[in-house]
């Protein structure tokens, strides 16, 4: 029972320096989508006619995005 403990707890401790450690190289960006930016800077590749609120989260909307070589159709979210 102890051994088992103990090789439970190296593990969630593996799992846990893996992700940590990992955590640096997340994307920051989608095309030419980057995070952290303001939603004016990218007025180009949206259509700002089309953003709505999302329910139950109106302080998020979704915008449609214009067609775009290497990147398919959708919306894109963000905070007001």
């Amino acid at each position: 029972m102890k051994t088992r403990l103990i090789l439970f707890v190296n593990f969630l401790v593996f799992i846990w320096v893996t992700g940590v450690s990992f955590a640096n190289e997340a994307p920051h960006q989608v095309g030419v989508f980057i995070l952290n930016h303001n939603i004016a800077n990218f007025k180009d590749y949206v259509i700002m006619e089309t953003a709505l609120p999302i329910r139950h989260i109106e302080n998020i909307e979704e915008v449609e995005i214009k067609p775009i070589e290497g990147i398919k159709s959708g919306l894109i979210a963000y905070a007001t």
